[in-house]
């Protein structure tokens, strides 16, 4: 895959989760738990937190493959 489609890919599913989420309230994002096969029992903040730094991690990943300036 080029670097401009994974990009888009991203920004597609960025979105998404933005908009969606957009529609909670700051107490619902503590109050819902979510299992991760690794963490455990962890809030929907938490997962949010992990999935920006987890995302960060792959971005540069892909960064690293392709190069900043393709």
């Amino acid at each position: 895959k080029s670097m401009k489609m994974i990009l888009d890919r991203y920004l597609n599913t960025s979105e998404k989760l933005i908009k969606v989420i957009a529609k909670w309230n700051e107490a619902e994002l503590d109050q819902y738990i979510l299992p991760h096969p690794l963490l455990g029992k962890i809030t929907v903040r938490e997962m949010l937190w992990f999935t920006i730094y987890h995302t960060k991690h792959h971005l540069s990943s892909v960064q690293s493959m392709y190069g900043d300036n393709k």
